[in-house]
């Protein structure tokens, strides 16, 4: 599908979802957790910390239950797997002890989780191996899962706070990275594509992301320097292409090739 524009700019990305969307972008940021809270705790402080990295994980724990019932029901048992694997990882009875030993020796429980996590990524990218690499990345989702909670932090929209904003409704998404959970989250019909400055074409959130029918493209540097709110563009393939920011196309279409349909379970 060749689709001709004036006034363009191209950017070239890695394909990580096939199909065509044209829509309007829309700016989702995520936290980064570079500056969570880090203390150090004592005394009744401990036990304080402790109950929180309990709730913790029990809460992302019933989370992921549920985002595995759903990608169950929506795209099938084996999509479903990808959280049912992060669900175990909060299970592993080494992982709970190594980050309560961490909170034990005086940490609170963010510097605990970043720091646990942390050893853990480093040791499976070491290994150098798609697998490990994918262990890895749960890994991450999950700290990045239990900082949101102890943080009480959350992707949001950049111009979520003014009334015109769509909240991601029939616009592309542009993005930081794109997580397994996100691109469920964002899938939900509304969503005509997304474009991020991480992930590969093999990684869970691609996998999901394909299910679901979600044109995507990934590797863009410096993604929210590049447009602004309601840029027209496409994702076409393994191409971003802008129309130019200064100015104002209102018939610009909303759409998506090949058409949408609801994945059959399985």
């Amino acid at each position: 599908m060749t689709v001709t524009l004036i006034d363009e700019t191209h950017f070239k990305g890695l394909p990580i979802s096939p199909g065509v969307a044209l829509a309007r972008t829309c700016l989702l940021r995520q936290a980064n957790h570079e500056d969570v809270p880090d203390y150090r705790v004592a005394g009744e402080g401990v036990e304080q910390e402790r109950s929180r990295l309990t709730e913790a994980i029990a809460a992302v724990g019933e989370h992921l239950e549920g985002l595995k019932a759903t990608v169950a029901e929506r795209v099938g048992q084996a999509e479903a797997e990808i959280f049912g694997v992060q669900r175990m990882i909060l299970r592993d009875p080494a992982l709970d002890g190594r980050l309560l030993e961490a909170i034990d020796d005086g940490y609170n429980a963010e510097s605990a989780v970043l720091r646990t996590f942390e050893q853990y990524e480093a040791r499976l990218r070491e290994l150098d191996s798609h697998y490990h690499a994918e262990r890895a990345s749960d890994l991450g989702e999950v700290k990045r899962r239990l900082l949101d909670h102890l943080c009480d932090t959350k992707p949001r929209f950049q111009c979520g706070h003014i009334p015109e904003c769509q909240r991601g409704r029939q616009r592309i998404i542009i993005t930081e990275e794109l997580t397994p959970a996100l691109a469920l989250e964002l899938g939900t019909g509304e969503i005509l594509g997304i474009v991020t400055e991480r992930g590969g074409p093999t990684s869970h959130a691609a996998i999901l992301a394909r299910a679901l029918g979600i044109p995507a493209v990934s590797g863009i540097p410096h993604i929210h320097d590049l447009v602004a709110c309601g840029t027209e563009t496409i994702v076409d393939g393994n191409r971003w292409r802008c129309r130019n920011p200064s100015k104002r196309w209102p018939s610009w279409p909303t759409s998506i090739w090949p058409p949408r349909s609801r994945p059959s379970g399985g």
